[in-house]
């Protein structure tokens, strides 16, 4: 499988750092190019100024939490409005009932495998070209 020129692009929006390293090394060996967000304030000025094709948010994060960023992201005038999956630890029914009301595609629970993360971008028609990996 060929990938092409242009690698598709996340947004990864975690304030935990470590989540965010890890994710990033997971979807760079599936072929994405991440940018990295510490919190929802950094992750809408990241708007402004590029294209995503996923964004990737925690469900709980001090200040704006990841369903009103879901919610900021689909209101707001881009270009280009990216899928948006929520990620979290826990995550209760009325959360998962306002994250999908709020726009988002998929709510995927902490931690996530790469064969999980293979099959969510499948099922989603998203961009997947798996590399080999030492496991």
């Amino acid at each position: 499988m060929t990938i092409p020129a242009a690698r598709p692009s996340v947004l990864l929006v975690d304030d935990n750092p470590m989540m965010r390293r890890s994710m990033t090394l997971l979807l760079d060996s599936l072929g994405w190019s991440s940018t990295e967000a510490s919190n929802s304030e950094q992750a809408l000025e990241q708007l402004k100024w590029r294209d995503y094709d996923l964004a990737i948010l925690d469900l709980r994060m001090p200040g704006i939490n990841g369903i009103e960023l879901c919610r900021l992201i689909h209101l707001q005038s881009l270009k280009k409005v990216p899928v948006v999956f929520i990620l979290s630890g826990y995550i209760n029914h009325k959360d998962r009932v306002e994250a999908l009301e709020a726009g988002a595609r998929e709510i995927l629970d902490k931690p996530l495998s790469r064969d999980e993360l293979i099959r969510i971008l499948q099922k989603n028609s998203l961009p997947c070209f798996p590399f080999s990996v030492p496991r």
